[in-house]
């Protein structure tokens, strides 16, 4: 009996790779949960900073779905100051994102991820918003912790000087936007008075900054 081919199917088991048909697998297919795109900053040499409310990190994203959420994972370094009275150091971090294009003035970011509590904006950033999930910081001090100059303390004379610290935060929210929308998501410091990030406080020069550690901020879209 003679075998007859009826399509363009390889007989011998294998596909080609015409035989294969292609398949676009969008954004608005995947599944809740599914990962979107992850965009990364690092901070890698030292930055002194003066008083007043600096943004530290920024990142530019692009919604590949509507009302995604968004992962924040936060990691940064700064180094309290070698003095006595460190009253006059307060400073508190915090987040904020806005729509279109990045702004110098932190009032136009909403800020999220923030403390609960009643005194929780005691020293906020400037973000606007209310509460837990609006203007309140991350993280603040008001009189920040040290050693001092006397030469007492497990840091002798040199005191907290040198050495930096490491701050980590990680949370979630679910701005209300449209596929395609540019969201701005920017970590912002406000302190009383001049302060290192990613470097010693010694050395506010980042010439100079022998000491120090990457900072870094990763946002991560997530499909709901």
């Amino acid at each position: 009996m003679t075998l007859i081919k009826t399509n363009t199917r390889s007989l011998s088991g294998a596909l080609t790779s015409s035989q294969v048909p292609t398949q676009t697998i969008t954004s608005a297919a995947l599944p809740a949960g599914t990962p979107l795109q992850t965009l990364s900053v690092h901070k890698t040499s030292s930055v002194s900073y003066s008083g007043g409310t600096h943004k530290v990190m920024e990142i530019a994203l692009t919604t590949k779905k509507a009302n995604s959420k968004i992962k924040i994972d936060l990691h940064w370094n700064d180094c309290k100051p070698n003095i006595n009275n460190r009253d006059s150091h307060n400073r508190s971090y915090g987040f904020g994102y806005k729509t279109g294009s990045a702004s110098g003035t932190v009032g136009t970011y909403s800020g999220r991820g923030g403390r609960t509590g009643g005194q929780s904006n005691h020293d906020g950033v400037g973000t606007i918003g209310a509460h837990a999930d609006g203007n309140a910081p991350l993280e603040q001090s008001d009189v920040i912790s040290g050693l001092g100059t006397d030469g007492s303390g497990p840091a002798g004379t040199w005191g907290s000087d040198y050495e930096v610290n490491q701050h980590s935060f990680s949370f979630e929210f679910s701005p209300a936007v449209a596929a395609g929308t540019v969201l701005q998501l920017a970590f912002w410091l406000k302190c009383d008075n001049t302060m290192a990030m990613s470097g010693c406080h010694f050395y506010l020069n980042g010439s100079n900054a022998y000491n120090g550690a990457t900072s870094s901020m990763h946002a991560t879209e997530i499909s709901v």
